[in-house]
């Protein structure tokens, strides 16, 4: 039997509701699930509100630089910050992480960052990663 699901997301700059169905698809079954994300917007929500449907348990962090665009939910945790290498991840492994932030070639820099917070099984997705070489030359 099909999924079905109604997300409406409502910039172009969004997560759209097929990339967030990919992620549920992707990840391991569990009771709880923990997510960082860097970029945040109406996404952050959407994707906390969907995934709560399908988890117990959500673990949701986000960073971001500018204030406008931290998500107002009571439910996921948000930080400012200036710069990659000033930002200080918790030691808890990921499930999924979502990497669409900050703009230009800085974004390149969380993937050192990144490296100890991953464990087997962990869906790391990159926006426009192809826009970063970086990136796609780490992965590989």
């Amino acid at each position: 039997m099909g999924r079905t699901m109604s997300l409406q997301l409502s910039s172009g700059w969004s997560y759209c509701s097929e990339q967030i169905l990919q992620f549920e698809k992707e990840l391991i079954e569990s009771d709880s699930i923990n997510i960082v994300e860097f970029g945040a917007g109406d996404s952050s929500i959407k994707i906390y509100e969907y995934l709560a449907t399908k988890y117990k348990n959500i673990s949701y962090l986000c960073y971001e630089t500018d204030s406008r665009w931290v998500p107002n939910h009571e439910h996921i945790k948000s930080n400012i910050y200036v710069s990659v290498k000033d930002v200080k991840l918790e030691n808890e492994k990921y499930d999924l992480i979502l990497v669409d932030g900050p703009t230009g070639v800085t974004r390149k820099f969380w993937y050192e960052k990144l490296k100890p917070v991953t464990k087997s099984g962990t869906i790391i997705h990159i926006d426009d990663y192809d826009h970063y070489a970086e990136f796609e030359e780490e992965l590989t």
